[in-house]
């Protein structure tokens, strides 16, 4: 296994451009794949790819000769188009999807046939798989619609058995010297036996599609096995055996919508496996209970689970056990999204929901919702330490969730961070950025290891995570997977700010504004809307289009007031929320008119500075207000706001 800056290949690529063949001088099947610009052979050792070599790649796409007597040979193809090459004889020859055939003649390709009838249309049918038949001296190819044709070097092509429209694959194997068709088997295996060239047949169930995709299969000469290579394993069956499956090292079948970290990695939503966590090298389906809403999150020893009660349970085991009871303020989060975070930090169990910018903590027994401050409206990064829980949002802005369940704004830690952990073993706050892994230590990250080569320049990593049990950083580059060790390296933790040092305020905060909220109180329909404006002439014109225009949604507006809806003028005066005006005596829906001078007269005038395009953070100060969603430590956007998430106006989208 070759490395790269301590960093280590651990499985291949995944996508199109790869190509399994068996090679003579190895005695094993080998893998060519296209990854970062260049071409990278893998070898398979008993129960896994070890990478062996790689070299710069240039062309359109990637073609796998296979001698009759030799070795396996990459060969960039010349140009979009082309369906595969073949070596054949002393020959080389790519196809086009149309029929047309070249030969390389030193390092130009010269066209020796034209394109098929009926394929000038390549999006009514086309050629989709083409082999060599080395026995017959010719190229076998069919067609999308599973029509098979022959090309006869001096002759041209030549009119071949129809096998079937989808469903199957082909190639030459060389320990029956002919070319098979490979027919699918169904939801119970890739196919059933290979069948000879020749024999036609319409397939009636469906694996493997035929036309722009196939996965990459081979002959494994040495056991008489056949290889099927899917996203993120090997498949090997002996002629009239069962397929063995080898999950590839680390390997996912698609990246997860999210990880978890707590004691173990787990990969969430992973389409194809579900809910996993690692155990070792692979990936393990976790045993924590399933419903139609629920929300996972790795803990020490186990999982927890956030049902659709709001309600928490620990799975350990194999048994599961209830620790938080049904919280109603949370049945209203109406779907598990990106906007909902679930984290195990030590005692405690937090729940963040970015878009309504609310936080819920439990230490066993029930969920309190945290008041205050806290980070903006986002999703970001966390990291449980024993300093407490970090959080650095999507503009790099990091807070501390501290011991008392208060969050706390910390000095800027740097750009660009993809992931924050912290070790068991040697506790202190690490970081993965666009440059590398960095550990905290004397006021800043300090660089402890670059990024692979192979790793895009100036590109925000999508799936990078740190497995606490393996103490190693896992990087997703292609689907294909890295693994760095994480090198010992003493560091510690950023510090909140000194009152001495207390930061200037953020753009939202301690800004006035009106807030014009049009809503009602839940138990039928359902409405938070609120307005953060700067201006009470602005206030004015939303409630003219809002409540006394013609539209059907104005009426609509009208009729929710007339079922006790509110329409209320929040003050606030930086910051704080210092008084309201309810609107609705002033208003005549009738006439559609409302006395704005009454409302002017009684609107006292703001002070200090306005918000801006920042929005504002409103907070409860002595005024007490009665229903409203405004809640102490939100943040509002600057205009709508849809607290409630059952949409906006159309006129304010």
């Amino acid at each position: 296994m070759i490395s790269n800056a301590g960093w280590q290949a651990v499985s291949p690529v995944q996508g199109w451009s790869r190509h399994l063949a068996y090679s003579p001088s190895l005695g094993a099947l080998v893998l060519y794949c296209v990854a970062g610009g260049g071409i990278e052979q893998w070898v398979w050792q008993g129960d896994r790819f070890v990478r062996r070599q790689r070299r710069p790649f240039e062309g359109k796409d990637l073609a796998l000769l296979t001698p009759e007597h030799g070795e396996p040979e990459p060969l960039p193809l010349p140009e979009d188009g082309v369906v595969g090459a073949c070596a054949l004889g002393a020959d080389v020859y790519a196809v086009r999807r149309n029929g047309a055939v070249l030969r390389l003649d030193g390092n130009a390709w010269a066209q020796v046939a034209g394109p098929l009838p009926g394929m000038e249309n390549v999006f009514t049918d086309h050629l989709s798989l083409v082999v060599a038949d080395h026995e017959n001296g010719r190229l076998v190819a069919v067609t999308h619609e599973g029509q098979g044709h022959h090309f006869v070097p001096g002759s041209g092509w030549e009119p071949g058995p129809r096998i079937g429209p989808l469903g199957h694959g082909l190639t030459w194997n060389p320990l029956t010297r002919r070319p098979e068709v490979l027919r699918g088997g169904g939801n119970m295996g890739p196919w059933t036996e290979p069948e000879p060239w020749g024999e036609e047949r319409v397939p009636t169930e469906v694996y493997m599609r035929a036309g722009w995709y196939h996965l990459p299969f081979a002959v494994d000469e040495a056991s008489g096995e056949w290889a099927l290579l899917e996203a993120h394993r090997l498949l090997r069956r002996r002629p009239g055996g069962e397929w063995i499956s080898y999950p590839l090292p680390l390997a996912l079948p698609d990246r997860p919508a999210w990880v978890s970290v707590g004691g173990h990695l787990m990969a969430l939503s992973v389409k194809g496996a579900g809910d996993v966590w690692l155990d070792g090298d692979h990936w393990v389906e976790t045993d924590a209970p399933t419903s139609g809403y629920y929300l996972h999150a790795a803990a020490p020893h186990g999982t927890v689970t956030l049902d659709g009660r709001g309600a928490l349970s620990r799975t350990a085991g194999g048994h599961t056990d209830e620790i938080a009871v049904p919280c109603e303020a949370l049945t209203d989060l109406d779907e598990i999204d990106d906007d909902l975070t679930l984290i195990c930090d030590r005692d405690r169990v937090v729940l963040w929901h970015g878009r309504k910018r609310r936080t819920w903590v439990t230490r066993e027994g029930a969920w309190r919702k945290v008041t205050g401050g806290g980070p903006p409206r986002g999703t970001g990064l966390f990291c449980s330490t024993p300093a407490g829980l970090f959080y650095v949002d999507e503009e790099d802005r990091p807070f501390l969730l501290d011991d008392s369940d208060r969050w706390e704004r910390l000095p800027p830690l740097g750009d660009g961070i993809e992931l924050l952990f912290c070790r068991p073993a040697s506790p202190a706050l690490w970081a993965v950025t666009s440059e590398g892994l960095a550990v905290w230590r004397g006021g800043a990250f300090r660089p402890v290891a670059p990024l692979p080569e192979e790793a895009p320049a100036d590109a925000r990593l999508r799936d990078v995570w740190y497995d606490p049990e393996g103490d190693r950083i896992l990087l997703r580059l292609g689907g294909g997977m890295w693994q760095l060790p994480v090198p010992d390296v003493k560091g510690g933790f950023p510090r909140a700010y000194t009152a001495a040092g207390e930061p200037a305020p953020e753009p939202w905060e301690r800004r006035s504004c009106y807030v014009l909220e049009a809503s009602i109180e839940p138990g039928g329909a359902r409405q938070g809307l609120l307005f953060a404006l700067p201006y009470l002439e602005s206030v004015r014109d939303i409630v003219e289009e809002l409540v006394l225009d013609d539209s059907a949604e104005a009426k609509a507006q009208r009729d929710l007031l007339a079922m006790g809806g509110m329409l209320t003028l929040w003050v606030v005066q930086e910051g704080l929320l210092a008084g309201g005006v309810d609107l609705k005596p002033h208003l005549d829906p009738a006439g559609r008119a409302i006395d704005w001078d009454a409302v002017a007269a009684a609107t006292p005038a703001l002070r200090g500075e306005l918000m801006d395009v920042e929005g504002v953070l409103v907070e409860m100060g002595e005024f007490v207000p009665g229903f409203t969603y405004l809640e102490d430590g939100v943040l509002l956007d600057p205009g709508p706001n849809d607290l409630e998430g059952g949409g906006l106006p159309s006129i304010f989208r």
